[in-house]
């Protein structure tokens, strides 16, 4: 039971790391998402620390102006 509610807290913060503070809750994705899946073999929850990674990277890319605003 763990697992699941590690799952779908890491594809929630996954999903929202795009539209609301992207490194913060990147991060949370990415230890929630692999916590999960290395626990519990969640899939979702490595779907949530993916989405934490690319949040992330895409963040760091905006803030740096690596991207055009």
């Amino acid at each position: 039971m763990e697992g699941n509610a590690l799952a779908n807290s890491a594809l929630a913060c996954g999903i929202l790391a795009w539209f609301i503070a992207g490194p913060i809750l990147s991060v949370f994705a990415i230890v929630l998402g692999a916590k999960s899946y290395l626990y519990a073999q969640r899939l979702n929850g490595l779907l949530g620390a993916l989405f934490g990674v690319l949040a992330f990277m895409y963040s760091m890319a905006r803030i740096f102006h690596f991207l055009p605003e």
